[in-house]
């Protein structure tokens, strides 16, 4: 399974929600979801977004995340009842201890939002592995070209 994704805790972690009322959430959302959907291919990941409630009457999809709403009870106790089932996420994003400590019990990784946001936009390291990208000229007459080119001195212009 994916990650799994406590979504308003990990939208208010990026700024997409504040603590100021906006009276109409679905465009925030579908903003953050369109943003979540554009970053998680940069790091070969998918994940699973769960926000408390029942589903808008007008639902999205987005590449990369899959929403799920929680219906009569809490986006934690639909994380929790995940947690406790057979489904085992690669790992747990959200900043409630609660679900640190069943995602613990669970033994699958928890990460606060702020990590996961750092992670998220840092660059992939480079495969060490990977063979590395040529940087020599290809030929003779281009490396006699470079070093005409650099060995030229130049004039200071006043």
């Amino acid at each position: 399974m994916p990650l799994l994704i406590d979504g308003y805790n990990l939208m208010h972690a990026a700024g997409y929600l504040t603590t100021r009322k906006t009276g109409r959430i679905e465009p925030i959302r579908q903003r953050f979801l369109a943003w979540l959907s554009n970053a998680l291919p940069t790091r070969n990941a998918d994940a699973v977004a769960i926000f408390d409630g029942h589903a808008p009457r007008t639902r999205s999809s987005f590449p990369h995340v899959a929403v799920r709403y929680s219906g009569p009870v809490t986006a934690d106790d639909a994380i929790e009842a995940i947690l406790c089932s057979s489904e085992r996420p690669e790992a747990v994003v959200s900043n409630d201890a609660r679900l640190h400590e069943a995602a613990r019990r669970a033994n699958v990784p928890a990460w606060r939002c702020e990590r996961f946001l750092d992670w998220l936009i840092e660059a992939p390291k480079r495969n060490p592995s990977a063979a590395p990208i040529e940087e020599k000229p290809t030929d003779a007459v281009d490396e006699s070209d470079l070093l005409r080119a650099f060995q030229t001195p130049r004039g200071r212009k006043p």
